[in-house]
């Protein structure tokens, strides 16, 4: 092999990597910002909540049935706190005056 195509082996290599670098960095980043950075809904808390109760406390259907409105309940109160949190601007802490 001589010098010339293996320099250009080489530096394909290099580009297939970096090109697959960048595209896992956006596929990455814009999988972590709807992950991290967007509120959960209120049917995904629901289901979460109810799938650790049941699976924790060994329930029963008849028992999910009875305590899914409440689960319901809460995680629509805790996503609208949620919001709440993340998108109300929160005051600033006021020194206090020496006089």
């Amino acid at each position: 092999m001589n010098r010339a195509l293996q320099w250009k082996l080489i530096a394909g290599f290099l580009l297939v990597f970096l090109a697959g670098g960048v595209t896992g960095a956006f596929v990455g980043a814009a999988h972590a910002r709807h992950f991290f950075f967007m509120a959960p809904r209120p049917a995904v808390i629901s289901e979460r909540m109810r799938e650790r109760l049941q699976r924790e406390l060994s329930l029963t259907p008849e028992q999910v049935a009875k305590i899914s409105p409440m689960l319901d309940k809460a995680a629509a109160h805790s996503s609208f706190i949620i919001l709440v949190e993340i998108y109300e601007p929160q005051p600033r802490a006021s020194t206090p005056q020496r006089e």
